[in-house]
């Protein structure tokens, strides 16, 4: 049968992918969150360092920054690890209505999230045209969902293995050159290591906060 100019099999449960729009919005939440506890910790560390550093000034200033970049990764690890394998759902996820399930519907396991993440870095490295992919697969995923085998829906799309599903793009009428050409003007606009830390790998650009509370003090 024929409905709105697409053919649909009735015999199919339709499930929609969600496209690069709506994902972009929830990333973009999701880094703001990781990127202010992120500053928040190298804050912290920061002083704490600093503050030992009046006793021993001849100490380097290395394993400081090396303390800050680690523990901002793993509450960068922990966020999207822990959201992605408990229910799918990020806050930005949840605020757009969105969760992350492997391809046969079922909640992605711990391993399956830190692979997830592991493509994360990878895009990042690839200056996040991994992210950008997703305007154009037909399935809407990522690199990073193509290494971990995951896809983005509604909240309300519950699929299984058994079931015969048949998926639908939600900006399947949107034009992928558009995003593709938002993308090019924000990373011109932006410095690219900053762009991939904010999307990303939030936790690396405390490195520069490090630096700065070394001026101050």
């Amino acid at each position: 049968m024929t409905v709105a100019g697409r053919s649909i099999d009735w015999s199919k449960k339709e499930v929609t992918v969600v496209g690069f729009g709506p994902r972009l919005l929830a990333a973009m939440v999701d880094s703001l969150i990781v990127g202010f506890f992120g500053f928040m910790i190298a804050l912290v560390v920061g002083m704490i360092g600093i503050f030992v550093g009046m006793f021993r000034p001849e100490q380097s200033s290395g394993p400081l920054e090396a303390l800050i970049v680690g523990s901002a990764l793993l509450f960068s690890i922990f966020y999207y690890v822990g959201f992605w394998s408990t229910d799918g759902q990020s806050v930005g996820k949840t605020l757009l209505g969105l969760k992350v399930v492997s391809t046969d519907g079922s909640q992605l396991s711990v391993g399956k999230a830190l692979l997830r993440y592991l493509g994360y870095i990878i895009n990042a490295l690839l200056l996040s045209v991994g992210f950008m992919w997703a305007a154009f697969d037909r399935m809407r995923q990522g690199w990073h969902d193509k290494i971990a085998g995951t896809l983005v829906v509604y909240v309300d799309d519950d699929f299984g293995a058994e079931d015969k599903v048949g998926f639908v793009a939600s900006d399947q009428e949107s034009k992928g050159w558009m995003w593709a050409a938002l993308w090019v003007v924000a990373v011109l606009l932006l410095p690219i290591g900053g762009l991939a830390g904010l999307v990303a790998v939030g936790p690396f650009v405390t490195i520069s906060v490090t630096k700065l509370l070394q001026n101050l003090f």
